[in-house]
């Protein structure tokens, strides 16, 4: 900013805390002439220039202040801003003394009317500072009163700042849980903003080294906050997808700002006032967002609205604003945000909620082709025998060997009907939770698939009935066994077990393929993970998944002496 807004704040409260100004005139006179003293200054009155609010102290001058004829007696305050001086015309009667406050310097002394001269002469030494220094007159008491008032403004300051941090620091642990760019951009747009903010209530300029408070740091702090925020606007409005020719746009604001801080001062941002265009372009693009039916961009156009008003009064309208709008902008622009960035977590976890759905089903359909295999192997040998029951009953002629015949074709009718309603059943829709027995689901399992060539070990140490997802159950272990079943006809293991171990609420499932390479056995329940080449590498993830996101247990694997040792822990779920 181009004004100290303390010292602007502190104006306008003297002229309305009295009737009429306390100043009349402030004249200055730029010279170097070591001649001229308080004993001849008023000499050169004709040299001296009226000025305003908007002069700017950088060169050695002397000032005129003229004050009110008809002013009261009393001590008084006066406020210069950044400048010094060396002497002035002030009397040893009115106790002239200088303090500094808030950064700004002042000096007090006593008036008596009729007593103390009206005018005064004060020679200010020689200064770098760049921004307007304001130079007026208060009472001690209202001084004391605008003074109150501006530790209410920095009360209220600091609580904005504080709250815009908390933000800065929870869309920071939101970007390390979630890893979405738009949370870390919007992290770093705040922790700028609160730079920048800091910088307007001109507290850098009376607690730090001029260093710290020079006009290049503010300026690259500013520069900084509008780079995280078009990087911002990028990422949490997909402008690269859904608005490539914006996209483009923002692209070249981004090449803007890094020109700008390659080479300061020469920054078009701050030279031409285009911080608010800037932010006016994230309007236009947020407005675009939402008209396509993106939800999250309606509190990105509203927070981005009252900021860019914000800005907008600083850039071109500050000398008429009485309160800070980037403050109050920044406030709503915060809380805008943060709604809509809450938003977009509810978005991205029901768009995750729907691919693990859609994952589930995935894996569904990959188990019920292999079920399908498997009961199109079991039908293949009573269909052959009941060809040949049909060849006999042809050739018989007694009615009692024919009878026979019919009810043992029933006979293989009826296992193929049983094979058909264990198939529906273990994939009719989820029921919810029920009791059941591990041991008995796991036979069933085990009679749906083709494991005639691998020898099934089913021992149960302990049985267990469980209040749970009985599909589901059944689920993990058509996974877990077809996986065993896989590694030991893919590897040609000669003599081919798959142990179970049932012990109350844990269930063991072992093979002797020979285990897991350990360079894998850490990624094996991750989602796509596969080392077969047909193999959509869900089929452990979502088992993982069942078992400990949906029936409150635990799915572990490790490698034993023979092979993979897959170890799940039930929980009966009466009281959930």
């Amino acid at each position: 900013m181009k004004t100290f807004i303390m010292i602007l704040t502190l104006f306008f409260s003297s002229l309305l805390a009295d009737e009429k100004p306390i100043i009349t005139g402030v004249w200055s006179y730029q010279t170097a002439d070591a001649s001229l003293t308080l004993e001849n200054i008023k000499a050169y009155d004709k040299h001296f220039k009226k000025m305003d609010a908007n002069s700017t102290f950088t060169k050695p001058q002397w000032i005129k202040i003229k004050i009110r004829d008809d002013l009261k007696s009393g001590r008084y305050i006066v406020s210069y801003g950044q400048s010094d001086f060396d002497f002035s015309s002030f009397t040893p009667q009115q106790q002239m003394q200088k303090f500094v406050l808030y950064g700004t310097k002042r000096v007090s002394f006593s008036y008596q009317q009729g007593r103390d001269s009206t005018v005064y002469y004060v020679h200010l030494l020689p200064t770098d500072v760049t921004y307007p220094s304001f130079t007026f007159v208060q009472s001690e008491k209202n001084f004391l009163t605008s003074l109150n008032s501006i530790f209410i403004y920095l009360l209220i300051a600091g609580i904005v700042l504080g709250l815009i941090m908390m933000t800065a620091i929870y869309n920071g642990a939101l970007y390390y849980f979630n890893k979405e760019k738009a949370f870390l951009y919007y992290t770093l747009m705040q922790v700028f903003m609160v730079g920048v903010l800091w910088f307007n209530t001109g507290m850098p300029h009376a607690i730090s080294p001029y260093f710290l408070s020079h006009p290049f740091i503010y300026a690259y702090i500013s520069l900084f906050t509008a780079f995280f925020a078009v990087l911002f606007t990028r990422s949490f409005l997909d402008t690269k997808r859904y608005l490539p020719y914006h996209d483009k746009v923002l692209v070249l604001f981004l090449l803007i700002i890094i020109g700008d801080m390659l080479y300061y001062p020469k920054a078009i941002l701050e030279d031409y006032g285009l911080y608010s265009l800037t932010t006016a372009y994230f309007l236009v693009v947020g407005f675009l967002r939402m008209r396509q039916g993106y939800k999250p961009a309606r509190f990105f156009f509203i927070g981005w609205i009252a900021l860019t008003l914000g800005i907008l009064v600083v850039e071109y309208f500050e000398k008429y604003a009485y309160f800070d709008t980037m403050l109050l902008g920044s406030t709503i622009e915060a809380i805008m945000l943060a709604i809509a960035l809450a938003y977009k977590i509810k978005q991205i976890h029901a768009e995750k909620e729907q691919q693990k759905e859609l994952m589930i089903h995935q894996s569904r359909l990959a188990s019920m082709g292999e079920m399908l295999g498997n009961i199109a192997h079991q039908w293949r040998q009573p269909l052959t025998h009941l060809s040949y029951i049909f060849m006999n009953i042809e050739e018989l002629d007694d009615k009692k060997e024919r009878s026979l015949k019919v009810a043992e074709g029933t006979k293989q009718l009826e296992f193929m009907s049983q094979t058909v309603d264990d198939f529906r059943d273990f994939y009719a829709p989820d029921k919810g939770k029920e009791r059941f027995d591990m041991t008995t689901e796991c036979e069933e399992v085990l009679t749906l698939m083709n494991l005639q060539d691998i020898h099934i070990i089913l021992t149960t140490k302990e049985k267990s009935e469980l209040y749970n997802y009985k599909n589901e159950f059944k689920q993990v272990m058509l996974n877990l066994l077809s996986n065993a079943k896989e590694a030991l006809l893919t590897r040609g293991i000669k003599e081919p077990t798959i142990t179970i171990i049932i012990d109350k609420n844990t269930i063991m499932i072992s093979d002797n393929a020979g285990g897991i390479q350990e360079h894998n056995i850490q990624k094996i329940f991750e989602p796509y993970f596969t080392t077969k080449e047909k193999s959509s590498g869900i089929g452990l993830y979502m088992s993982k998944m069942i078992v400990e996101k949906n029936m409150g247990g635990s799915l572990s694997v490790k490698n034993g002496k023979d092979g993979a040792i897959f170890i799940i822990t039930m929980h009966d779920l009466t009281d959930l």
